[in-house]
């Protein structure tokens, strides 16, 4: 995503998170958005026309105003209608940006029920649960058989009661979108997201032991001052690693595993 890109999600996120007044109201905008993601991409051609820079901005506002009237509540006119005035150079962004803003109304009524800490706790460990559970991912994803029908049947099964809501919400939505190979990067997304939604960097971090709450303490130290700002902390053990640890947040990553030490070693020898 462009800078000017990030700049328009940004203003249409505001605006959006201003006029969300409560949990209830929150949930409906993350649905209604959600259901207008689902819709462009499969109106190809309403998608072009939202951003068509053939069009005039304000053509593209009536568009979206008329789209939109009577079938979603009024913050999410509003932040449609915001979007489609701005310069969008792929349609498929715009798409990925109403997305997005589904899951930041989500978020945003789980910061209202205080529930904000557990979603994202939930989602990583769902997220760390998926990545060991081979025969689970095959299951939420369209490779095993199942349609979109049978598999949102499956997360309710699994996680319904035991999860928050917002959490059930966006698992969900995970499992609708996620293609071939793409659930454990997007509920690392929505994660990432929950974190941010209270100021803070996801980090993970995967060690091959557990870690005791004095290195706990001193790792988090650390990796703040890497940082340069809060931390939400997200640990896991993977006795696969061997020794050492892997942190990972944003786009970058460190690994101190043995395993890594050698694979590298092993490359070596085989150049």
């Amino acid at each position: 995503m462009s800078a000017e890109q990030q700049t328009n999600q940004t203003a249409a996120e505001q605006t959006l998170l201003d006029a969300l007044t409560s949990e209830v109201l929150s949930d409906q905008a993350g649905r209604q958005l959600f259901d207008l993601a689902d819709l462009l991409d499969q109106e190809k051609s309403l998608l072009r026309a939202l951003t068509d820079p053939g069009r005039s901005s304000a053509d593209r506002q009536a568009l979206a105003r008329n789209l939109l009237q009577d079938r979603a509540v009024t913050p999410v006119v509003n932040a449609l209608v915001q979007l489609a005035g701005q310069h969008w150079s792929r349609p498929d962004t715009f798409r990925k940006t109403v997305e997005d803003l589904g899951v930041r109304a989500i978020l945003h009524g789980a910061k209202f029920a205080g529930e904000l800490s557990r979603v994202e706790d939930e989602l990583f460990a769902l997220n760390q649960l998926a990545s060991l559970e081979r025969e689970l991912r095959i299951r939420l994803s369209d490779v095993g058989g199942t349609n979109d029908e049978e598999r949102q049947a499956i997360t309710d099964r699994l996680l319904a009661g035991k999860v928050a809501d917002p959490t059930l919400a966006l698992v969900k939505r995970a499992v609708h979108i996620s293609g071939r190979g793409r659930l454990l990067q997007t509920l690392r997304h929505f994660a990432e997201r929950a974190a941010q939604a209270h100021n803070a960097q996801l980090v993970t971090v995967a060690t091959a032991t557990e870690l005791t709450d004095a290195q706990l303490a001193r790792l988090r130290d650390l990796i703040k001052t890497q940082v340069g700002g809060d931390i939400s902390l997200a640990v896991s053990v993977e006795p696969d690693l061997i020794g050492g640890f892997r942190i990972n947040y944003g786009d970058e990553a460190a690994d101190s595993s043995i395993r890594s030490e050698l694979g590298a070693a092993r490359r070596a020898l085989t150049r």
